[in-house]
C-alpha cells in the first residue's frame, strides 16, 4: 500500500561541484561555496557551514521521516559499465551485479559505492538466445561517497547519490538514436556517449571551455594566410579522440555554463563532423542547472529505479545516537505499544480464567473414564499382537496354488504350524506347488509328508505340513500386497485360474 504523500517531505536537490553547492528545495534555487582539502573532502568550517545551511533549509515536521535528499556528482572518480545478466529474481540480480563489480572494477567491492539500473532489452536479439537482462553499474570510491552521506545524515536528510552525467540524460528527448552530451564549464569537460537503450560510458575530458571557445573561433580578417591546411586544434583533437566509433550520427547536447556559446552551438558539431547544431539543455544565468532539473524530472516522473544509485552496504554513522534521531511521536508510539504487550497477558489470564475453569471441571469429570479406556484399549492391542494370521495363510495358498487344485482340508493352529491336504494332478504339480511356498517368504519350513493317487487313478492325493515364520519376518512381503488392477477370481466361474474349493464327500452313517 502507497503511504499518504502528507508524511513525506518535499525532495531536496544537491548537486555537488568542485567549488560550489547547488540546491534546489520548492522550486527556490541556492547557491553556497565550498571550500576543500588537498584530498576532495570538505574543511571542518565547511562543512559545519553546510550542515547548519541545510538543516535551516528543510524542516520536517516531528511525524515525518527523513526528507529524501538527491544529490548529483561529478562524473571524475565516476565509472559506468554495461553489463548482460540472465533473468533471475531481484534478490539474486543484486548479489549477480555484485560478484560482476568485483571483477570488472579495480577495487574492491567493499571500497566502492555502486547501483545498478536495468537496460531496455538489445533490438535484434535471436528468439533462440537464453533470456537476458542488460544493466547499467555506476561505481565510485566509497570514502567520498561516505563523507558526503555522513554530512547529509547530520543535517536530517536521507541522501541517494546519482551521477550528475545521468541525471542531465533525463531531459534528452526519447529518440531511438545514439547522443553525445558534453558537459562544458569552469571544469574537466564530461562526455557521456549513449545509444538507444540508454548511456553507455562516461569519460572525463581535461578540457576548459574558454580553450574549446578559443578554438572555435574564426581567424582574424588581418591574420595571414597560409597556404598549408590549418591544424586540429588540440581541444578538438582531444575531443576527437574520445568519440566513439560508431554507426550512425549521433545529435550533440551541451550543458554547463558555456553550453549556449554560439561557437560552441553552431560550430562544435561541424568540426566533430556531427549534422545540425548543438542543443543546449541549461536554460542560463539564474535557472536551476541541467543536473537539478534532470533530478527533479526522474523524481517526478517515478522513474528513479531506471537510473544507478550509488550506495555502500552499510549506511554511514551518525553522530546523534539512534534513539535521538527518531521522531517523538514515534517514540511514544512504541511506548504505548510496548505497554501493551507486557500488559496483555495478565488482561488475557483475568478475562478468560472463568472459561478456564469450567473446562478444567469438565475434564476432571471425564477422567474416570480413562481407566475404562485405559482397559479396553489393552484389550485391543492385546488381541492384535496375539491374533494368528489365518487370512494371510489363505491368501498364500490362493496365490501360489496351481489351477484345478481340490482342497480337502486346511488345518493351523496359533503355534504358526498348517497342514494342507488336496488332490493334484501329479506329482510335478505338488513339488512346484511346495517350491512356490517357500518362495513366498511366508513359510520357514514347508515338507511334503504325503502322496498317493486318488481312487480314480488319474489324480494324486498329496499331503504338506508347513511352519510360517514370525511377524517381523513376515512384514512387508510382496505377495501379501493386493494388485488392484486383478479382479478377484469368482469361485467356480468360467476362465477362473485360482484354486475351486471342492465340498467334502458326505461321512457315510454306520449301518
Amino acid at each position: 500500500m502507497k503511504r499518504p504523500a502528507f508524511l513525506d517531505s518535499p525532495p531536496l536537490f544537491l548537486e555537488f561541484e568542485r567549488t560550489e553547492l547547488r540546491a534546489l528545495h520548492r522550486d527556490a534555487l541556492h547557491h553556497w561555496p565550498l571550500e576543500r582539502t588537498a584530498d576532495g573532502r570538505l574543511t571542518d568550517a565547511c562543512r559545519a557551514r553546510v550542515i547548519a545551511q541545510l538543516a535551516a533549509l528543510v524542516r520536517a515536521a516531528p511525524w515525518q521521516p527523513r526528507p529524501r535528499a538527491w544529490c548529483a556528482l561529478p562524473a571524475q572518480g565516476v565509472a559506468l559499465r554495461r553489463l548482460t545478466l540472465p533473468q533471475v529474481p531481484a534478490p539474486e540480480r543484486h548479489r549477480l551485479v555484485a560478484l560482476q563489480v568485483e571483477s570488472e572494477f579495480p577495487l574492491a567491492p567493499e571500497a566502492l559505492a555502486w547501483g545498478h539500473a536495468p537496460l531496455p532489452p538489445q533490438p535484434g536479439a535471436t528468439p533462440d538466445a537464453a533470456p537476458s537482462q542488460p544493466a547499467l553499474v555506476a561505481a565510485a570510491r566509497r570514502d567520498l561517497i561516505d563523507h558526503y552521506a555522513a554530512l547529509l545524515h547530520e543535517a536530517g536528510l536521507a541522501p541517494a547519490f546519482v551521477p550528475a552525467a545521468l541525471a542531465r540524460a533525463q531531459l534528452l528527448p526519447d529518440a531511438p538514436a545514439p547522443a553525445l552530451l558534453l558537459h562544458v564549464g569552469e571544469h574537466p569537460t564530461e562526455l557521456l556517449l549513449g545509444d538507444a537503450a540508454g548511456p553507455e560510458s562516461l569519460r572525463v575530458l581535461s578540457l576548459h571551455a574558454d580553450a574549446l571557445v578559443h578554438a572555435l573561433e574564426p581567424a582574424t580578417p588581418n591574420a595571414p594566410s597560409s597556404p598549408a591546411p590549418a591544424p586540429i586544434p588540440d581541444p578538438l583533437e582531444t575531443l576527437i579522440r574520445a568519440l566513439p566509433d560508431t554507426p550512425g550520427q549521433p545529435r550533440l547536447f551541451l550543458s554547463g555554463t558555456a553550453s549556449r556559446h554560439p561557437a560552441l552551438v553552431a560550430r562544435l558539431p561541424h568540426a566533430l563532423g556531427l549534422p545540425g547544431l548543438a542543443t543546449p539543455l541549461d536554460e542560463g544565468p539564474g535557472a536551476p542547472s541541467s543536473a537539478l532539473r534532470g533530478l527533479q524530472q526522474l523524481v517526478a516522473q517515478g522513474r528513479s529505479s531506471t537510473v544507478p544509485q550509488l550506495a555502500t552496504e552499510s549506511a554511514p554513522a551518525s553522530s546523534q545516537p539512534w534513539w535521538q534521531r527518531l521522531p517523538r511521536p514515534w517514540l511514544a508510539a512504541a511506548a504505548v505499544l510496548l505497554l501493551a504487550w507486557l500488559t496483555l497477558p495478565y488482561l488475557e489470564a483475568s478475562l478468560r480464567a472463568p472459561g478456564l475453569a469450567a473446562r478444567l471441571d469438565t475434564l476432571k469429570s471425564e477422567r474416570q473414564r480413562l481407566a475404562v479406556i485405559d482397559r479396553q484399549y489393552d484389550f485391543l492391542r492385546h488381541l492384535q499382537q496375539n491374533q494368528a494370521p489365518y487370512l494371510d495363510a489363505l491368501l498364500v495358498l490362493g496365490k501360489t496354488a496351481p489351477p484345478g487344485t481340490r482342497v480337502e482340508s486346511i488345518a493351523m493352529n496359533l503355534r504358526g504350524e498348517l497342514v494342507l491336504r488336496g488332490v493334484l494332478r501329479n506329482s510335478q504339480e505338488v513339488v512346484d506347488f511346495r517350491t512356490k511356498l517357500v518362495d513366498s517368504g511366508f513359510f520357514s519350513s514347508v515338507v511334503i509328508e504325503e502322496q498317493s493317487p486318488a481312487p480314480n487313478r488319474q489324480n494324486l492325493n498329496f499331503r504338506i505340513s508347513a511352519q510360517w515364520k514370525p511377524a517381523s519376518a513376515r512384514a512387508g512381503l510382496p505377495i501379501l500386497k493386493e494388485d488392484p488392477a486383478t479382479p478377484a477370481p469368482v469361485p467356480g466361474a468360467a476362465g477362473s485360474t485360482g484354486p475351486t474349493p471342492v465340498a467334502r464327500p458326505p461321512t457315510p452313517r454306520p449301518g
